[in-house]
C-alpha cells in the first residue's frame, strides 16, 4: 500500500512572541499568527518561510553596509526566485544551468552545468578559485 508522505514543519519561536517561547504543534491558529508575521516563499528545493518584508537583498544590503563591500564588487549566484532580490543588487549575477526561468532570464552569466559544478565554473569563469 502507497502511502502520502509526511511533511513536518516545525516552528521555534525564539523571541517568545507566538507562542511564549513553548513549543507547540501547529495548528491552525498559530499558522493564522505566522501568516501575519512571515512571508512564504517557495524556492528550487525548498519553502522559505521569512519574516515579512525581509528578503535576500535585504540581507545582502546589511551585508555590504556592515562590511562596507560595495555593490559593485558582489558577485551572486543564485538559482530560484527567492535569489531575485539580492541578485537584481549585486554587480554581477550567475545561475546555474538548472536555475528557474526567471532567474536564467535575469542574470549576467548561466553555467553550461547545474548544482554546484555550476557554482564552480562560475567562480572559475570570474577568476575565483572554487
Amino acid at each position: 500500500m502507497k502511502t502520502d508522505p509526511v511533511i513536518r514543519l516545525v516552528v521555534l519561536d525564539i523571541d517568545g512572541v507566538v507562542s511564549q517561547g513553548e513549543a507547540q504543534p501547529l495548528d491552525l491558529g498559530l499558522l493564522a499568527l505566522l501568516a501575519e508575521r512571515v512571508d512564504l516563499v517557495y524556492s528550487t528545493a525548498c519553502l522559505n518561510v521569512l519574516p515579512r518584508g525581509i528578503d535576500k537583498g535585504k540581507g545582502l544590503e546589511f551585508l555590504s553596509r556592515t562590511t562596507q563591500i560595495p555593490f559593485e564588487t558582489i558577485l551572486a549566484v543564485g538559482d530560484s526566485d527567492v535569489d531575485l532580490p539580492f541578485l537584481r543588487l549585486a554587480a554581477v549575477s550567475a545561475a546555474p544551468r538548472n536555475a528557474n526561468h526567471g532567474v536564467r532570464h535575469w542574470v549576467d552569466t548561466v553555467s553550461p552545468h547545474a548544482d554546484a559544478q555550476g557554482v564552480r565554473y562560475i567562480l572559475g569563469h570570474f577568476g575565483l578559485r572554487p
